[in-house]
């Protein structure tokens, strides 16, 4: 490029710098707040989504439980109904009991009263405190029973509520598993292939083996395997390419790749999955001169502007034709006019 034409580029990318920000600068200034509005209530919208979604998930796992308490439950309402039973039967029994020491009261004044139904009397006393200690002896089983019953009901709550903890933890390992799949992007077991490494790994070298190897921190805990190929980079600039020949837990060591090396490499280099983009060193074109950079910040400056003014126009347009066919009353249209700069009859 000659001078003149360097001069011209120099030229045009001031003009084109102007140029675009008198652009964004009245495209700033015009922005339709119409727009932001409808903006917000899309955001409003899909936020309320989420949490109907999230609250539909809650719903699903509160039934998922309120069945397995209903299962262990059921069991414990057996034991309630034989419990209510055992109670009305002991009830029975102690009513069976005061009606026969009423009786056996109802004797003892009866032979007061005659000597001969003495002996009947004495019998009827006899059978009738037999019949109390029976009936003693049965309240006593029964209450026996209450007891054993309580206690299985103490120990089916107890089930309950070992059952709500295994729920608790279940849901806990669950939280675990979904970060530990969304840390390793959910392709732990897919097959990659040779040459690419997983795209979240990130290290640095370690230790320069020569001209031939080096160490890096980073193995089989972030997805590293033999064959893996790597770029090199250093303060934002490409260095160069290895290829993991050996993988550790946590560290490996890799050759270097000789076509893509273009600088020594150092410790502390940064490390990150292969650039598809990067050529070996042999191939790449040459890079374009500062002429040329400015040149394409001219033209991107250029659209930027164009592009704004026409956003701009382009909004005002549909902004007038809305306000003009809208049904409102005279003072909101002189409303929406004053907004925009329009000028009110």
């Amino acid at each position: 490029m000659n001078l003149i034409g360097k001069i011209f580029t120099v030229f045009v990318l001031v003009l084109a710098v102007v140029f675009a920000a008198f652009a964004a600068a009245v495209y700033s200034t015009h922005r339709n707040w119409m727009a932001e509005t409808y903006k917000k209530d899309l955001e409003l919208e899909e936020a309320a989504k989420a949490h109907k979604k999230e609250l539909e998930k809650k719903d699903q796992q509160i039934k998922e439980l309120g069945r397995d308490v209903r299962l262990q439950t059921e069991p414990l309402a057996k034991i309630q109904t034989s419990y209510t039973k055992l109670e009305n039967e002991n009830q029975r029994l102690v009513a069976l009991n005061e009606k026969l020491l009423v009786e056996r009261d109802g004797a003892i004044t009866a032979q007061l009263g005659t000597s001969v139904q003495n002996e009947s009397l004495e019998k009827l006393w006899k059978t009738a405190e037999e019949n109390r200690q029976a009936a003693v002896t049965e309240r006593d089983a029964n209450a026996k029973e209450v007891m054993h019953q309580k206690d299985l009901v103490n120990v089916a709550e107890a089930e309950v509520a070992r059952l709500k903890k295994q729920v608790t933890d279940l849901a806990a390992q669950y939280a675990k598993a979904k970060d530990y799949i969304i840390w390793t992007g959910g392709n732990e077991d897919s097959d990659y292939k040779a040459t690419e490494a997983p795209p979240w790994f990130r290290g640095h070298v370690s230790e320069v083996r020569g001209n031939e190897f080096v160490e890096i921190y980073g193995g089989s805990d972030m997805g590293l395997r033999v064959g893996h190929e790597l770029d090199v980079s250093r303060g934002g600039d490409y260095i160069g390419r290895i290829k993991v020949m050996t993988v550790h837990f946590d560290i490996s060591v890799c050759t270097i790749m000789k076509d893509y090396l273009r600088k020594p490499m150092q410790r502390g280099d940064y490390v990150r999955p292969q650039s598809k983009s990067e050529r070996p060193a042999a191939f790449r074109r040459p890079r374009a001169d500062m002429f040329t950079a400015l040149l394409l910040v001219a033209l991107i400056a250029l659209a930027l502007g164009i592009t704004a003014l026409y956003m701009l126009m382009k909004q005002e347009y549909e902004f007038k034709f809305k306000v003009g066919q809208a049904a409102g009353s005279p003072a909101q249209v002189a409303c929406q006019a004053q907004i925009i700069g329009m000028p009110t009859s």
